[in-house]
C-alpha cells in the first residue's frame, strides 16, 4: 500500500480546497444565469411548460441546484480536512 506523507496530504487538501473554491462560484453563476433566462421568458415559460427550451431550462436549474449543493458539501469537507491537517 502506498500512502502520502504528511506534507503531500496537506498540499493535496490545499489544492482540493482551491479547486472547489473556483468551481463553486462558477456553478452558482451558471445556475443564476438559468434562473435569469427563465425569468426573462416570463409568462411564456408558464404558458409553454412543455416547450423544449423551457424543459431544458428547468432541467438545467435542477441539475445546477444539485451540483451547487454537492460542490458546497465537498468544499466543507475539504476545508475541514485541511483544518485537521493544519492542526486547527
Amino acid at each position: 500500500m502506498t500512502g502520502l506523507d504528511y506534507a503531500s496530504r496537506q498540499r493535496w487538501a490545499q489544492d482540493r480546497v482551491q479547486r472547489l473554491e473556483i468551481r463553486s462560484p462558477r456553478v452558482e453563476d451558471q445556475l443564476q444565469a438559468a434562473y435569469e433566462e427563465l425569468r426573462d421568458l416570463g409568462e411564456l415559460a408558464d404558458q409553454e411548460t412543455d416547450a423544449m427550451p423551457v424543459i431544458r431550462l428547468h432541467d438545467c436549474i435542477q441539475t445546477g441546484d444539485y451540483d451547487l449543493s454537492q460542490v458546497n458539501v465537498a468544499l466543507a469537507y475539504a476545508e475541514q480536512r485541511l483544518g485537521w491537517l493544519q492542526g486547527e
